[in-house]
């Protein structure tokens, strides 16, 4: 299994110029993850990023953790899917393939998944927006537990009880919307902390991250955005200043909530993977 990065650099509403423009900048700006989707519709984009970065900054394919994930409307095909957006980012294999959303279908999908990793097509696979109760659900019929579930999570949205659950089973969580689209950065306590330690509120909530052991993926089109997002390794938070930020959450969301999507693994999927 490869060790994936600490941060990585989000694409999500980046068009094909601003995913080719911005993954390029990053890797140049020393970032080593770079997360996208089919559904985001920038993996030639983002793939040209990684190809021009390759080529002109001497990186090489295993320098570079690539995340991609499976559509909703791909779950009838999930082997196409994959190698339909291998094509777009003109890759051999990804390092991480994720389930975007839970849907009834996840069961069966995550069968494939397996095979995927079993032929080197993906490195690892994963979820995404999954809950305590679809990990369960998971957990019961499934070979490998996920290397990754990515959902949204912030100080405003401090998921404690998924954190300490995917912990003990050895989840890794990758934070998207870490900084909550730049929205709620002129908290009080956020920017005393940012004065503080001479660094940006989107610093301080980075850095949270990090010390939480989770793997933020912020978004910018702004190269000095890019830049500063990555400059977070030069000072640490202290612990009344970790719980004080925890204690932001009061259940903020900024995008949709995978509450929403309920669904058990019964019927044609669990008879599909033979489940008593």
């Amino acid at each position: 299994m490869k060790n994936i990065p600490k941060i990585g650099f989000g694409t999500w509403q980046l068009s094909q110029e601003e995913a080719e423009k911005g993954v390029y900048f990053a890797l140049k700006e020393g970032y080593r993850l770079i997360d996208t989707a089919a559904i985001y519709k920038n993996e030639e984009g983002v793939g040209r990023g990684i190809k021009r970065a390759m080529q002109e900054l001497g990186l090489k394919r295993k320098d570079i953790f690539v995340t991609t994930k499976l559509w909703n409307s791909d779950h009838k095909e999930p082997r196409k899917a994959l190698m339909k957006s291998l094509a777009k980012l003109d890759l051999d294999y990804v390092d991480l393939y994720l389930i975007h959303w839970p849907v009834k279908e996840s069961l069966a999908t995550w069968k494939e998944f397996e095979e995927f990793k079993k032929e080197g097509l993906v490195k690892n696979i994963g979820v995404s927006n999954f809950t305590i109760e679809h990990l369960e659900q998971l957990r019961k019929v499934s070979k490998q537990t996920p290397f990754i579930n990515q959902v949204e999570l912030s100080p405003f949205l401090y998921q404690k009880e998924l954190i300490s659950y995917c912990k003990k089973r050895r989840i890794k969580i990758m934070s998207y919307s870490p900084i909550m689209h730049g929205k709620l950065l002129d908290n009080k306590l956020i920017t005393e902390i940012a004065q503080k330690h001479k660094k940006t509120p989107a610093q301080i909530v980075l850095r949270w991250h990090i010390q939480l052991g989770l793997i933020p993926i912020p978004k910018s089109r702004r190269e000095e955005r890019i830049k500063e997002n990555f400059d977070i390794f030069d000072f640490k938070l202290n612990k009344k200043e970790m719980n004080a930020l925890s204690s932001l959450d009061n259940g903020t969301r900024f995008c949709w909530n995978p509450q929403d999507n309920k669904w058990k693994f019964i019927g044609e999927a669990a008879k599909l993977l033979k489940v008593n």
